[in-house]
């Protein structure tokens, strides 16, 4: 039987979402824009309230938390559209050579992939118990070692498996020539409460 599929290993890599396989540079700063649908999806399950968003981007997480009331906070390392409503901070540096910050509110956003882990460890250390942390993430972010370790630490409440797929789009770029930019990578709401001890529960979104 004849392959009726020519590929290789790139185009396996590029199906799987693995980030450092594409014909393309990736964002100077790892900036691929969440479909506003994702916060539409994530507030119909969750209850949150002074959120933090703490990669604002462009504000396409933020406009929905904002409409909704629920936007206490937007930062990121870089603001790309002067918008006043982003102040410029890194999230993982800034407060380590002084008094930890502490939020009283929950931490949303969707981090870049390569911190993904170091900036769920941080928004949970950041929120005050009883507080949420909720990262958009591929849902190959259950693999690996080191990030067993970090479920074992912190168990994540609920994870939301999109079982359709949401676009991130480079440079926020969800039209392209002309056409609306698709997905091939699975994507999830991780939820974390701190102070969450038991086990994780998985549902199903979108």
């Amino acid at each position: 039987m004849e392959k009726d599929w020519n590929g290789n290993k790139a185009s396996t890599f590029k199906c799987l979402g693995a980030s450092n396989h594409t014909d393309h540079e990736r964002e100077e700063r790892d900036y691929y824009a969440t479909d506003p649908i994702a916060a539409e999806l994530l507030l119909q399950v969750e209850e949150l309230d002074n959120i933090w968003e703490c990669c604002a981007g462009q504000m396409h997480l933020g406009n929905v938390f904002e409409k909704y009331g629920k936007l206490g906070r937007a930062t990121d390392i870089v603001n790309r559209d002067n918008d006043p409503r982003i102040k410029i901070k890194d999230f993982l540096k800034d407060g380590l050579l002084c008094k930890k910050e502490v939020w009283d509110g929950d931490i949303v956003t969707n981090p870049p992939y390569k911190y993904a882990e170091e900036v769920v460890r941080k928004a949970i250390e950041t929120v005050t118990e009883g507080h949420k942390v909720c990262m958009f993430l591929k849902l190959t972010f259950c693999e690996g070692q080191s990030r067993k370790l970090l479920f074992q630490e912190f168990p994540p409440k609920t994870i939301y498996v999109s079982s359709s797929r949401i676009t991130c789009a480079m440079n926020g770029e969800f039209i392209k020539d002309g056409k609306k930019q698709s997905s091939a990578v699975c994507y999830a709401w991780f939820v974390w409460v701190k102070g969450y001890k038991g086990n994780t529960v998985l549902k199903w979104i979108n």
